[in-house]
């Protein structure tokens, strides 16, 4: 099941963030999704993985609170502050939320929230983890996942 949310669920959601909107922000997501899908974790190192596990859970907090601290200011100063629009705020990521109908910025806070609840569950999946089941057809269905991962 590891491999499973590692190799593509992770992966897909940093894909997926990093495709809303070109940015600093998309171009890490999008760098961090290719890492995670292409560097196949060798036996014995898991220090290589887990390290970036780290670099994605406090990557994706990060861009949390900038989000969130962004668009608190952005709701005290008012929309019509040129701070508001300045070029380096657009190049970094950081958004607006303009319209209900299409909220690009809760959609990358969702996947932003996903992406780092999951490394955090593949980071302390030892203590997460279900005991390992003696059936024959679970460890089947498990290892069939870890095939598609």
């Amino acid at each position: 099941m590891g491999s499973f949310l590692r190799g593509f669920v992770l992966p897909f959601l940093l894909l997926s963030a990093g495709l809303l909107n070109w940015s600093l922000i998309s171009l890490v997501n999008l760098v961090s999704s290719l890492l995670l899908r292409f560097t196949a974790p060798k036996r014995g190192f898991h220090f290589k993985g887990r390290a970036l596990l780290w670099f994605v859970f406090l990557f994706s907090v990060l861009t949390i609170l900038l989000e969130v601290g962004f668009l608190i200011v952005l709701a005290i100063l008012g929309a019509e502050r040129e701070l508001t629009d300045a070029w380096w705020m657009k190049l970094v990521g950081l958004m607006k939320l303009k319209s209900w109908r299409s909220p690009l910025v809760i959609y990358l806070l969702v996947l932003q929230i996903l992406a780092a609840g999951v490394t955090l569950f593949e980071i302390n999946g030892s203590r997460f983890r279900l005991a390992q089941l003696q059936d024959p057809r679970w460890e089947h269905f498990l290892l069939v996942l870890e095939h598609i991962g």
